[in-house]
């Protein structure tokens, strides 16, 4: 029977935990199977176990498949057997990954403990020495051997073995302090056939227990393979049925009473019968061989009547042959003896008198086979021997048999004597035995199936009360499971007093996975702030109830703690009693609180935000210049004339060099009493602040605050001066959030602050959508915000690790560098840095620290990493200028698949943090490149053709592919084509432009493409972007994470039917490809 509480204090007020990290199975020396030793941990209480089988993992599956069923927290583990100082010592390894090699190559033999301890460390487990006081040493002696393993090192004693003595663990307990190393607990159970072993189970101090799960730390495994972190997906409803271990039945019962069948019919048939077939051969032989001899003395008798003169040779020669010839004997007085000699011819046959003086020379038996001739070969050689032939069966003529006949010479009549066998005898004796047998045999293996019967029929029934038994066990397991996993609220099952199962909820506020989680009490993780609930919380560790919630304390793995309202109810897990906790985050209601006032926010902001992202071009005014000598007065007169307050100032050679105002003349001219005829050159503000015309008005604003002025210089493309645009009149900048979170991110002094302010950025989207914004427009300000956490994470780490020591330039690449990511992106980006350094090596670890430090930042606030890997923490993309310029001097003389694949993501830069001139200089050097390639365009436009609209022959939208579900098309992937055509083409022409909106609208103006095409692309790339933003902005409310997988189901006619008109827009671009660079339509 299981306790109630694996947790228990002494006399003395030690707290104690029952665990057993030393058991065996029958995978090795124990006697019980994996499963039946957990059955009987289980049944002593238990809590934490590891099955410890000598040299073997094979039994760890089927252990830790039951012991998790019975809520037992289970560490994988093994008893490994090392050599050391000419003996051999058993250590206990804890915690290992099971699939190591470094641990398999120790598995098979002994090694030595040097190679033993690393390469269970290698393979990130801990080292105990089992019973040390079995060892080899003693006393003094067995000190400095322990000493010496912890030098080779050596983690802790198993002081807690059961066998010894309290005096003995006692002593252990001190060595293992001394040497400051951690203690283990184990029974060394074995089973029933070892004399004296102890029982399951062993009380550890819980102190010294948390000093070993703290030694084994993330290396502890509640599961073989991950297990232990798969959530179970059966539903209560649907339990796992209890079967019948057939294999157990089956191995211990049936397959030996038939193997013991089978030897018995292998040993007759296979030992019993060969046997006695050669004695009855052997027999034969030696009967024929005796008779043989008998009638070779007949021969003898006569020969000395005529040496002695009582008959005359010829006359004892006749007497002889009549008397061989009438000697008969066999069961029916038919078998015979004859004689020839050695020429041969036939001197005498009871039964072929017709060859009596016949030359037997050429004579054969039906084989072939000259038996005359034999019998003297064999006389010659042996004086006597067997010969096997074919002869007539005794008198019939007609009927021919194999015969093995023994023959003697009788030398002084050069006579042969002989008689033989019949094969067909034996084998018919050998037969009426072998049928005896086969008799017995059967009426024997007719006992032994019934006697089979007998046992099966009792063991089948005991397995089904343990199967009915079991299944009841599982079918708890798997309600309180599916409880705890179906819960909204965080819950936890607690069994013992240690937290046996968590819900998703719960395990992702406290950090833990399930594999730690186990390992863990109530203690661990829930913390008292008074007395009244530390003895709420010692009630419910004990199993008590308490159903009336009250405050706690949540203590996370990162130490954190989160204030939380708690309640436990007990319930019945595996035959043992539990308690099942609700866990309520008491700031829950806050972040409702804090939902709503985001929501009246958004309905605040979309009336306005709508104006910040129209481009600059739409509120810049004509812009009003004068020359770098134009006298301080003549400049008043033009701003004057012209109504403005401010001109920009221009170089002979037409450049931009500065700006002037009204607020400047009166400050620096009327104010300081200067020369009115003096040169505005004197007190203009240079450089001048610039934005590109496509920018929206937020960036203007943004900037005008970053650098203090206020006003801005709006460019084009080609970075022509185009109109002023000064936004503070237009718009009160503290009342739009865009400018607001920007203001935030700037200020922002750690990642956790940069998480929070990314967090907003997909209610700003929902609002520019609802608003009706551009997708351009959308794009700038998800690119805004990125940049802006992207400058504020480099600032950071700067001012961490120090100023750089060179030149250096942050690039932006892909989306991100064409200014459209969206809500579902990852990082694309790269560092370049100066070439001429002083100290090469110390200036690309600074840089890759940096890149590291940043792109692990981007990682942490929301910006995946890149799969392909495209970051400047890869080495390979955080190099120096020259690098970079081998890079893609390459790829463009060399564009095969890979290289142009690298043309795609980094043919789109953009310089986010740095110096822009490096950039420059790079994309110089790249122009420089491609106006010598010119066929690397060729290639890139076939690139640019693998990428085709999701629209097939009939014109209907192909779902399902590359990996989607089954009604679904990824919209990422459908867009491409037209990204990628505006990038050929930009390149072709020489465009600057990283942005899709504007390479088109470049293209437009150099006759690449003409007004119609150019705003039906424009409008389908915008109507695809718009649709993916709202598809995302959709998942993000709904609580699930932003994706590019469009299902049709969820679209309107309308949109389909947009879609359908977009690919056709798509497949016309990718026809103009096709003809001006391969020319075939």
């Amino acid at each position: 029977m299981g306790v109630e509480n694996q947790n228990h204090r002494s006399s003395k007020g030690t707290t104690y935990v029952t665990v057993d990290l030393h058991c065996h199975s029958d995978a090795s020396d124990g006697y019980y199977t994996p499963a039946a030793v957990a059955e009987m941990l289980a049944d002593a209480g238990v809590g934490v176990a590891s099955l410890t089988d000598h040299q073997t993992l094979v039994g760890l599956v089927p252990f830790h498949d039951v012991v998790t069923r019975h809520g037992i927290s289970h560490i994988v583990g093994a008893e490994l057997h090392a050599m050391f100082e000419g003996n051999v010592i058993h250590v206990l390894a804890y915690g290992f990954d099971s699939d190591h090699s470094a641990l398999r190559d120790v598995l098979p033999v002994p090694a030595g403990a040097r190679r033993l301890i690393e390469a269970v460390h290698e393979a990130g487990g801990i080292v105990v020495l089992a019973h040390p006081l079995h060892t080899a040493w003693k006393g003094a002696e067995l000190e400095e051997k322990i000493e010496q393993l912890v030098e080779l090192g050596l983690d802790g004693l198993e002081a807690y073995y059961k066998p010894y003595s309290p005096d003995e663990q006692e002593y252990l307990v001190g060595l293992a302090d001394r040497f400051e190393i951690i203690t283990s607990a184990g029974s060394d159970f074995h089973g029933p056939n070892q004399p004296g072993t102890p029982s399951p189970g062993v009380a550890m101090p819980v102190q010294r227990w948390k000093q070993f799960r703290e030694a084994l730390g993330d290396h502890a495994r509640n599961g073989i393979g991950g297990k232990g972190d798969k959530p179970d997906e059966k539903l209560v409803q649907d339990p796992h049925p209890g079967t019948i271990n057939w294999s157990w039945l089956l191995l211990r019962i049936v397959v030996p009473s038939l193997l013991v069948i089978g030897f018995f019919v292998a040993l007759l048939f296979g030992a019993l019968i060969p046997t006695i077939e050669n004695i009855l051969v052997e027999r034969k032989r030696e009967m024929t061989t005796e008779l043989t001899n008998s009638a070779w003395s007949i021969l003898r008798d006569y020969h000395r009547e005529a040496e002695t003169g009582s008959l005359t040779e010829a006359a004892a020669q006749e007497a002889a042959k009549e008397r061989v010839r009438r000697l008969r004997y066999g069961p029916d007085e038919k078998d015979y003896f004859w004689i020839t000699d050695m020429h041969p011819r036939m001197v005498m046959h009871p039964y072929r008198e017709d060859l009596e003086g016949s030359d037997l020379t050429e004579f054969t038996d039906p084989d072939g086979v000259r038996p005359f001739v034999a019998f003297v070969e064999t006389v010659r050689e042996e004086s006597s021997g067997f010969v096997r032939y074919v002869w007539q069966w005794q008198d019939d003529p007609d009927r021919l048999e194999a015969k093995e006949s023994y023959v003697r010479g009788f030398e002084p009549w050069g006579w042969i004597i002989g008689t033989g066998m019949y094969v067909d005898d034996v084998s018919a004796e050998i037969d009426r035995i072998t049928r005896r047998l086969m008799d017995a045999s059967f009426i024997v293996t007719i006992i032994a199936a019934a006697l089979l019967l007998m046992v099966a029929y009792q063991s089948l029934k005991i397995e089904r009360k343990r199967s009915d038994a079991e299944a009841e066990i599982r079918l708890s397991h798997e309600r309180y499971r599916a409880l705890v996993e179906s819960s909204t609220s965080g819950t936890l099952l607690l069994v013992d007093g240690r937290c046996t199962y968590a819900n998703a909820s719960l395990l992702e506020v406290l950090g833990y996975s399930a594999t730690e989680l186990a390992f863990l009490d109530l203690h661990d993780i829930v913390l008292a702030d008074d007395d009244q609930t530390h003895e709420y919380l010692d009630l419910i560790a004990e199993g008590n109830e308490i159903r009336e919630p009250f405050d706690a304390r949540l203590r996370k793995k990162d130490g954190q703690t989160v204030a939380i309202l708690l309640s436990a109810t007990s319930v019945f897990f595996s035959g043992r009693r539990a308690i099942l906790l609700s866990v309520q985050d008491i700031t829950r209601h806050r972040a409702k609180q804090s939902d709503v006032a985001r929501e009246q926010l958004i309905a605040q902001l979309q009336t306005s935000l709508l104006f910040l992202t129209e481009p600059v071009r739409d509120s810049m005014t004509p812009p009003h210049s004068c020359t770098l000598d134009t006298p301080v007065d003549e400049a008043v007169r033009i701003m004057t004339r012209e109504g403005v307050d401010g001109l920009t100032i221009l170089s002979p050679s037409g450049d931009l060099v500065g700006i002037v105002t009204d607020h400047d003349v009166r400050e620096r001219v009327v104010a300081a009493q200067l020369d009115v005829h003096r040169p505005v050159s004197r007190i203009m503000t240079s450089p001048v602040v610039t934005i590109y015309e496509s920018s929206p008005v937020f960036e203007a604003m943004m900037l005008e605050r970053e650098h203090g002025v206020g006003r801005l210089a709006v460019i084009d493309a080609g970075e022509k001066l185009v109109g002023m645009i000064k936004s503070a009149r237009a718009v009160q900048p503290d009342r739009y959030s865009v400018v607001v979170l920007t203001q935030q991110i700037g200020r922002s002094r750690s990642i956790e602050e940069l998480i929070e302010c990314r967090e907003k950025l997909p209610f700003l989207i929902s609002s520019l959508l609802e608003s009706g914004a551009l997708a351009r427009n959308i794009c700038h300000v998800t690119t805004t915000v990125s940049d802006a956490i992207t400058e504020r994470l480099i600032s950071l780490v700067v001012d961490e690790i120090g100023p750089p020591p060179c030149r250096f330039a942050f690039v932006a690449l892909g989306s991100e560098a064409r200014r459209e990511q969206t809500l579902a992106t990852d990082q694309d980006n790269a560092l370049l840095y100066q070439d001429s350094t002083s100290d090469p090596d110390s200036a690309a670890e600074y840089f890759l620290e940096l890149g590291e430090r940043v792109c692990d930042g981007l990682a942490k606030v929301g910006y995946a990493y890149c799969k392909g890997e495209n970051m400047a923490k890869n080495p390979l993309w955080n190099r120096p200028l020259a690098q970079w310029k081998r890079y893609f001097t390459e790829w463009i003389a060399e564009p095969d698949d890979k290289a142009l694949a690298h043309c795609n993501v980094f043919f789109d830069r953009r310089c986010v943090f740095g110096d822009s001139s490096l950039v420059h200089e790079l994309w110089n050097e790249v122009g420089a490149s491609l106006a010598e390639h010119p066929a690397f365009f060729a290639y890139m436009a076939r690139n640019t053709l693998q990428y085709k609209p999701p629209i097939g022959m009939f014109g209907r939208i192909v779902t399902g592919s590359a990996g989607e579900p089954r009604n679904a098309f990824n919209i990422k992937e459908a867009m491409l084509p037209i990204v990628n055509f505006a990038r050929l083409y930009a390149l072709q022409h020489e465009l600057e432009d990283t942005n899709t909106f504007d390479r088109l609208e470049r293209l437009d103006e150099t006759g690449v493409l003409h007004g119609d095409n150019r705003h039906a692309i424009e409008q389908a790339y915008g109507r695809l972007m718009q649709l993916r933003f709202r598809h995302q902005v959709h998942l993000i409310e709904s609580g699930r994470p932003a994706d590019n997988s469009i299902d049709l189901g969820t679209l309107t006619q309308i949109d389909i039917g947009m879609l359908k008109h977009t690919f056709s827009q798509i497949s016309v671009i990718q026809k103009k490809v096709t003809f001006e660079f391969h020319g075939t339509s």
